[in-house]
């Protein structure tokens, strides 16, 4: 962690959470991956150059999404991929904010005053050298195609 940069809050980004989440994608990614024909990853070679955390924003088509990309980087850069939320999505169930926050999600306000805050979070989980994902469209596409 860079000098001066503050731990992530929540445990969905404690050591044991993140060995938990490593563990479940080399037991359960490579079945989920072969049910699903994918990911289809193209360009992994470039992963190697990247050094230090990113911001990865994808189209966003299903809830597989976020799972699919976290396969797809493998395991040297999923191990630190925390993925902005809606917020409401942790309000919704308590499944739900176990399963959003199992995957390493944080809860991201899409409006209003928490938008800032949320703001606030990336970057505090980039300078703790976390790579973040963003949906930039905020929701998921019906069509496929970019919104």
């Amino acid at each position: 962690m860079p000098a001066g940069a503050a731990a992530p809050e929540g445990w969905q980004f404690s050591r044991v959470a993140v060995a938990g989440r490593e563990l479940t994608a080399r037991l359960i990614g490579p079945v989920l991956g072969w049910l699903m024909h994918g990911p289809a990853v193209v360009g992994a070679e470039h992963l190697a150059e990247l050094d230090g955390p990113a911001i990865i924003c994808p189209t966003h088509a299903s809830h597989f999404d976020f799972s699919a990309v976290r396969l797809a980087l493998g395991p040297h850069h999923r191990r630190r991929l925390a993925a902005a939320a809606a917020a409401d999505y942790f309000r919704t169930s308590p499944l739900r904010w176990f399963l959003a926050a199992w995957l390493g999600a944080f809860a991201f306000n899409r409006a209003g005053k928490g938008g800032a805050e949320s703001i606030s979070a990336a970057e505090g989980l980039l300078d703790a050298g976390w790579h973040v994902l963003v949906f930039p469209e905020g929701t998921r596409t019906t069509t496929g195609e970019i919104n």
